[in-house]
């Protein structure tokens, strides 16, 4: 695995540290550990991570908030780790979401899937939006389309195939 310059942002401090020191142990380097989504959003600026690990909820804020802001400059590979799969999952299906508490080979297959240009199709194929529902839909409705008939449990494995969308 390439050594990553990772953000993590996490408000628990415990929690935080030792992702920080998991990381490491990974080769990886933490470029900054951020506890609100106003820290995020200038780390992000500030360090321009390889990849950002996020929690979803934020007792300062919102980390789904805080990832929405930073990809509107620029597309980071992203995992949230969150408490509430279900909850992250109905406000951003297309991303990789990580369950506390977790393992160590559940990160490293989560930071996997999060850097596969593909496996992200819907976020890259999202830059443009505005964050409204309706092309969030069209673009659900694009890899339906792109894609052979599947189960909606295999639609991640299913979107790490490379193609090519084409903007409606």
């Amino acid at each position: 695995m390439t050594a990553l310059n990772i953000l993590v942002v996490e408000d628990n401090t415990l929690i935080g540290m030792l992702l920080s020191e998991m990381l490491a142990g990974l080769g990886h380097t933490v470029c900054a550990v951020e506890r609100s989504e106003a820290g995020a959003v200038a780390a992000a600026a500030r360090f321009q991570p390889d990849l950002m690990i996020v929690d979803a909820h934020l007792s300062d804020g919102s980390g789904i908030s805080a990832v929405e802001t930073i990809l509107r400059s620029r597309f980071v590979p992203h995992v949230f780790v969150t408490g509430d799969r279900l909850g992250t999952l109905r406000h951003r299906p297309e991303d990789v979401v990580l369950e506390k508490p977790f393992h160590e080979r559940d990160l490293v297959q989560a930071i996997a899937r999060a850097r596969q240009p593909a496996g992200n199709l819907v976020t890259q194929s999202l830059s443009w939006r505005n964050n409204s529902s309706a092309r969030r839909q069209t673009a659900h409705q694009l890899i339906n389309q792109t894609l052979p008939p599947i189960g909606k449990a295999n639609l991640k494995l299913a979107a790490s195939t490379p193609m090519s969308p084409q903007a409606p």
